[in-house]
């Protein structure tokens, strides 16, 4: 998912900015940068060594403008709104910060994935799963769902990101216990389910249509099963909602270096 996460891929004045690995940060010569921090999950707390550098250098005057699009709340295990030291350190030096924790943040900035032209309206697919299962590609957060239903698949979150949507937009049902696979799912207007989720982003980071379910209610018998299911709302204008604000955003991204640079 965080593959699809570049804004670069969907603006068009982007397109001639260098792109950087986060591990990759602590070789970067940051001398009177303009620095773009997305990708998703990075308030993990994994990524505060390389969060911390880009504090550091933007401390230090060596960062002309830092700004933060689309990432959230990513801490394993944490179910609650809080926030690692580093995420909060970082927001106080940001110039711009867009967070996708739409549970939490009223002014919310999602992934920039939602301007996949997969998604497009003209980009239409015949549904043909009644359910799809999206799995992590980390086979710890998979689960088991109930074999032998014809109307049952199952896609790994690997591969070719277009391929992926294509199958999602194909589904009535997507349950996932992958983030971008449940947004997704969202986006598509299927009727989403985020199955095992292991870390704050699926409680911070979807909508409230999501339903959260752990995978033993999926696996005590169909009447249950179907039932769950029925109770899944579809969540019709969220996609142009989320789209209208990254169209926002990108807007004040662009104020925001052109005031600078005057």
């Amino acid at each position: 998912g965080d593959m699809a996460s570049n804004p670069r891929l969907y603006f068009s004045w982007l397109k001639e900015w260098n792109c950087v690995d986060i591990v990759d940060v602590e070789w970067c010569d940051f001398k009177d940068a303009n620095v773009i921090l997305g990708g998703g999950g990075l308030l993990y707390d994994d990524f505060a060594p390389f969060i911390n550098h880009i504090i550091s250098n933007k401390s230090n005057g060596n960062i002309r403008n830092l700004i933060v699009w689309g990432i959230g709340r990513n801490r394993h295990g944490l179910f609650d709104e809080s926030l690692p030291p580093f995420g909060e350190a970082l927001f106080e030096v940001a110039d711009l910060v867009g967070l996708r924790d739409c549970q939490v943040n009223p002014d919310w900035v999602p992934c920039p994935s939602v301007m996949h032209p997969a998604f497009e309206p003209t980009n239409i697919q015949i549904s043909n799963h009644e359910v799809m299962v999206c799995q992590h590609p980390e086979d710890r957060f998979r689960f088991d769902y109930p074999q032998g239903l014809d109307d049952w698949s199952e896609l790994k979150m690997k591969g070719r990101i277009t391929d992926i949507i294509n199958q999602i937009k194909a589904s009535d049902h997507v349950l996932s216990s992958s983030y971008h696979g449940a947004l997704w799912g969202v986006c598509a207007g299927a009727k989403v389910a985020a199955v095992n989720g292991f870390s704050q982003k699926f409680h911070t980071g979807l909508p409230d249509s999501v339903r959260l379910l752990d995978s033993l209610e999926l696996n005590q018998g169909k009447r249950l099963r179907e039932a769950i299911l029925k109770s899944i709302q579809v969540n019709p204008d969220w996609l142009a909602q989320a789209r209208m604000r990254t169209i926002s955003f990108a807007n004040d991204v662009q104020k925001l270096l052109s005031a600078k640079q005057k």
